[in-house]
């Protein structure tokens, strides 16, 4: 199965660009406003123009209210949305929307998709969770220790980047990885030379 590129934490057209020339099968923007890579609504139209067929452009929210995530949605026009909070499955099945379903990579070890009532999620996303932050913490987990047949979809985050992404890849053959803090220079930017790095280093486990 061919890993999927998720590049989130978009605040920049130009960034979006770059995501998108490399081969990035989905571009995420974080509508989160206490998020260091928060995206301004406008500037997040402005991405939406850029970003071609075939490739997924995701809004990310916490615990926000669904009248807001169908207002984003339909004024950026998203493809999916990503819950990164602590949302029920009975509030997540009533947006009526595809979503993926982020969690907390150490509180799931032991759980499958039936077991989660996330029954109309198109993946999950596996994240490190801190106290003052609901993701996007740079943090990886033991990828070692997590069993291999635990959810479908399998999706990876977590300080993943050039210097930290064969290795968990080779592991879970996951159906995608996420990178965000992990191919920035600063939060909110994008670093060129990380994500061509990362682009390269999965196209080399495609080949191989």
């Amino acid at each position: 199965m061919r890993t999927r590129i998720k590049i989130c934490g978009i605040t920049r057209v130009e960034d979006a660009m770059l995501a998108v020339d490399l081969g990035a099968d989905a571009v995420g923007l974080i509508f989160h406003p206490a998020s260091p890579r928060f995206v301004d609504l406008n500037v997040a139209k402005q991405i939406r123009k850029i970003v071609p067929a075939f490739v997924d452009l995701v809004g990310v929210f916490v615990n926000t209210e669904a009248q807001k995530v169908h207002q984003i949605q339909k004024e950026v026009h998203l493809d999916l949305i990503q819950l990164h909070g602590d949302e029920s499955p009975e509030f997540a099945e009533t947006l009526g929307l595809p979503y993926i379903k982020a969690l907390s990579a150490e509180r799931s070890r032991e759980l499958n998709a039936n077991d989660l009532g996330y029954v109309s999620a198109r993946a999950f996303l596996l994240d490190s969770r801190s106290e003052q932050s609901y993701g996007g913490t740079g943090q990886a987990f033991d990828f070692a220790a997590w069993p291999t047949e635990t959810l479908a979809r399998l999706i990876l985050a977590g300080g993943l980047g050039p210097e930290y992404l064969q290795e968990p890849i080779k592991q879970l053959n996951p159906y995608a990885v996420d990178l965000n803090s992990g191919v920035e220079s600063e939060p909110g930017r994008k670093d060129p030379d990380k994500l061509v790095a990362s682009f390269e280093q999965i196209e080399a486990l495609r080949t191989n």
